[in-house]
């Protein structure tokens, strides 16, 4: 999922239409994938990859939509 994320913005921010928003999304969701995967306690975490997931899902929504631009 990252990769897409990052070949996505890269390929946005080539074409001079990348938002700060969008960035910041990426910012977020990496961190929710840091905090799960650097936490010593796995419960809960398993809770939280399904919000990962729809909020990585949703960004790359958002980038294909502004490449079409």
């Amino acid at each position: 999922m990252m990769d897409e994320l990052n070949d996505g913005l890269h390929r946005l921010e080539q074409k001079g239409s990348l938002r700060p928003d969008l960035f910041q999304r990426r910012k977020e969701i990496r961190h929710m994938i840091s905090e799960l995967v650097h936490k010593t306690d796995s419960k809960g975490g398993a809770e939280r990859i399904p919000h990962i997931l729809q909020s990585g899902a949703i960004l790359k929504q958002q980038i294909a939509s502004e490449q079409k631009r």
